[in-house]
């Protein structure tokens, strides 16, 4: 076997090693509201460790998808990087995601492109998931979660697509994006994150954390989060006192 051989199957065993790594059991599918009030009412803790407890085996289903589709990636980069072609299946594949991931550059062929597409498909830290959630929906009983089942406050310029907001201003033309269930706010959530320009200084943070070799921080990781809401930096300082207060941090283990 050559050097050349010895080091790519070396390259391949790393990857099956951090894949066991990243093996989480599947949660059911996101299909259902968050907790409604109870009766007679409950705490405000309470309600906030129901959310918490309703959403989190969600969040890590959706990052236990992103990291094994990170994983088949990173594996079919190795190839290419190393010098190989790709069957046509894994190069259709990898292309098609690509595009899915709004990618300018062909990860076929620019070695900058194959950079681009691991720094976009990647966990969410769970603690910076459920702060955004929490902050956004009000802890699941705002009126675009139980009518547009919208976790996160994404809007939509489509008004087929949306819900009218009742305090949009004059002149304003958003209105706030609809889902068939909040598991897929919660993903569009997670894609807007790892594709849209305005948050490339999220990706950014997140690689230098994986060069690293840390678990991604929800608190470090939300400083580049400031252009998600027009609040800037106040949104920063809100999402991690969020996620501090409730101690969160301990779900910060992708």
């Amino acid at each position: 076997m050559t050097l050349r051989h010895t080091a790519f199957f070396l390259l391949l065993l790393a990857t099956s090693v951090q894949a066991q790594y990243y093996a989480y059991p599947p949660a059911a599918p996101l299909n259902t509201a968050p907790p409604a009030s109870a009766s007679p009412p409950v705490r405000k803790d309470d309600k906030k460790t129901r959310f918490a407890e309703w959403l989190l085996p969600f969040i890590i289903q959706e990052n236990q998808h992103l990291l094994e589709q990170r994983q088949t990636v990173w594996r079919l980069i190795s190839y290419l990087n190393a010098g190989y072609r790709l069957d046509t299946d894994s190069a259709l594949w990898l292309e098609r995601l690509a595009r899915e991931y709004k990618m300018q550059g062909d990860p076929l062929t620019d070695p900058k492109a194959r950079s681009e597409l691991l720094m976009r498909i990647d966990a969410i830290p769970p603690s910076l998931a459920l702060a955004q959630a929490a902050i956004e929906s009000a802890w699941g009983q705002s009126r675009f979660t139980r009518v547009a089942n919208n976790l996160f406050g994404i809007w939509t310029w489509d008004k087929r697509k949306g819900v009218l907001p009742k305090a949009r201003k004059a002149g304003k033309k958003h209105y706030v994006r609809k889902f068939p269930d909040a598991g897929a706010s919660l993903r569009y959530y997670m894609h807007l994150l790892n594709t849209l320009p305005a948050y490339r200084a999220f990706r950014e943070l997140r690689y230098q954390q994986r060069l690293r070799g840390e678990a991604l921080s929800g608190p470090l990781l939300a400083e580049g989060l400031d252009r998600y809401s027009a609040r800037g930096k106040d949104y920063v300082l809100l999402i991690r006192n969020t996620i501090r207060s409730n101690g969160w941090t301990r779900w910060d283990y992708f």
